[in-house]
């Protein structure tokens, strides 16, 4: 496998928790967090001018533009790489959120707080999806 950093795009309106979760995701080698956004609108303005991410770790329920809208954003603009993985971010667990974030087009659905081993499982299954070797 290939030694490559996998890019995080990080979106949620709290910032301790996104600031929680760039700590963990730094406890990872080969993992870099891109950039962060705290509302779905801001997030969409931010991805035309960087580098696509390979892993977006979304909050559904947000001000301004939600993690739903954002997400069918970034399934219908041209040129965002397709293949990215979006992860939803939520407090939400009953089987009607995580049934509508799967249907809107998200891959996942992580419970807050994002748990270390959550997030470890996560990355090491994007890590062998794209081919990377995790750390």
């Amino acid at each position: 496998m290939n030694k490559k950093n996998i890019g995080i795009a990080l979106i949620d309106d709290h910032v301790l928790l996104r600031n929680g979760l760039a700590s963990l995701i730094q406890a990872f080698e080969g993992y870099t967090v891109l950039f962060e956004a705290d509302n779905g609108k801001d997030f969409i303005h931010q991805l035309g001018k960087n580098t696509i991410p390979d892993i977006i770790l979304l909050d559904i329920t947000m001000p301004e533009m939600n993690g739903y809208e954002a997400v069918r954003q970034i399934r219908i603009q041209a040129g965002t790489n397709q293949n990215a993985l979006i992860c939803a971010l939520s407090g939400l667990v009953d089987s009607a959120t995580v049934d509508k974030v799967l249907s809107s087009g998200m891959n996942r659905h992580l419970s807050k707080p994002v748990s270390f081993e959550e997030l470890n499982t996560l990355l090491g299954q994007v890590a062998h999806r794209v081919g990377v070797e995790s750390a």
